[in-house]
């Protein structure tokens, strides 16, 4: 029961901080960055929290940083690449599952749509009903 407890406030938590806009998306990441680079990169905005780092096999590498407090996030996003003599990284807000509010097993449903021809069919759908048909 402890443990269940625990994941659940610790999910909520995530939820909440992707939600207050404290978590920013890390992309474009070099192989062997560590979280100790990434926290000294960011910390000069604000006090960071927590960093995650996913590397992958055939790059795309990227992580998130949460931050204290939003206003941080908002000028990390907005200044993190100002320093010309750091990496250029892909900076916006971020926390994949919570950001939009879907599983990942519920992709499946977005692979399928993918290969059934969805995206070729001519419509006169926005963007926002295009996600809307795809997630929900």
């Amino acid at each position: 029961p402890y443990r269940r407890a625990y994941d659940n406030w610790y999910s909520h938590e995530k939820e909440r901080q992707v939600e207050e806009r404290r978590v920013i998306y890390v992309g474009r990441l070099e192989d062997g960055v560590t979280k100790l680079e990434l926290r000294r990169r960011f910390e000069i905005f604000g006090p960071v929290c927590d960093i995650s780092l996913h590397f992958r096999e055939h790059g795309d590498n990227y992580g998130f940083v949460t931050f204290a407090y939003k206003n941080d996030a908002y000028e990390a996003v907005e200044h993190g690449n100002d320093d010309i003599t750091q990496p250029r990284y892909d900076l916006c807000f971020g926390g994949r599952r919570a950001f939009c509010k879907v599983k990942y097993a519920d992709l499946g449903k977005l692979f399928s749509l993918l290969f059934s021809g969805f995206f070729f069919v001519g419509t006169d759908n926005d963007y926002n009903q295009l996600w809307s048909d795809i997630f929900y």
